[in-house]
């Protein structure tokens, strides 16, 4: 599973650029904390917006977890609004962004070159790129279907199985590993939410899973 992050600049933190600040220390700490506990869930992709402030407080605490062995096998990408990003960042700041990128595994440029609104896409493609994936998937599989979001993470997607939702999602974890959340937590019957804030690859093994446990059930 996937784990996407962007935050504040330090223009909008208490404590600006001091990072000495304790209030700061407290907050990487509890950055630590959350991404550990995701691993702990089954989340090993991590994507950041690479902007100044808890962006890189984000990239460095997966860094720092994996340096220390609690993340073997974490992955890290920089999703980069533009290739001029961080052009008129100070030096310190660009040389501690471009030392994140030289570790990351990957890095992503989402646009040629800065224009307005760049960032807002750029926020966009990190949770929205996988949506036509899961479109074709719903197309070609008579068994499911759904309303196809504007906005957002998640999906509802329907089946027409005779099987209530927490037994549908309970068993395919149980039998695929995969995870959605029971659509009678919302209080919508014979559904599931699936999200698709996640790499390419885990959303299609994911739904190939689903495809394989569906089929059991015909």
């Amino acid at each position: 599973m996937v784990c996407a992050f962007t935050g504040h600049r330090p223009e909008h933190l208490p404590w600006r650029t001091d990072e000495t600040d304790a209030r700061c220390a407290a907050l990487k700490a509890v950055l630590q904390r959350e991404v550990s506990a995701l691993y702990q869930r089954g989340f090993s992709a991590f994507l950041c917006g690479m902007a100044r402030g808890c962006d890189l407080y984000f990239a460095e605490a997966v860094l720092a977890l994996r340096d220390a062995g609690e993340l073997p096998d974490a992955n890290l990408t920089a999703m980069l609004p533009c290739p001029s990003q961080a052009a008129r960042w100070d030096a310190k700041t660009l040389d501690r962004y471009r030392q994140i990128l030289a570790r990351c595994d990957e890095v992503r440029v989402l646009e040629a070159e800065y224009s307005p609104g760049c960032m807002l896409r750029r926020n966009r493609a990190i949770v929205r790129e996988n949506l036509a994936v899961l479109d074709g998937w719903i197309a070609e599989k008579p068994h499911f279907y759904y309303t196809k979001p504007q906005a957002g993470t998640t999906a509802l997607v329907y089946y027409d199985f005779d099987v209530p939702s927490y037994e549908f999602c309970e068993r395919l974890y149980d039998e695929t590993g995969a995870f959605v959340t029971p659509g009678d937590c919302f209080e919508q019957p014979k559904c599931m939410r699936i999200g698709y804030a996640c790499d390419k690859k885990t959303l299609e093994d994911g739904l190939s899973a689903l495809a394989a446990f569906a089929q059991k059930l015909s």
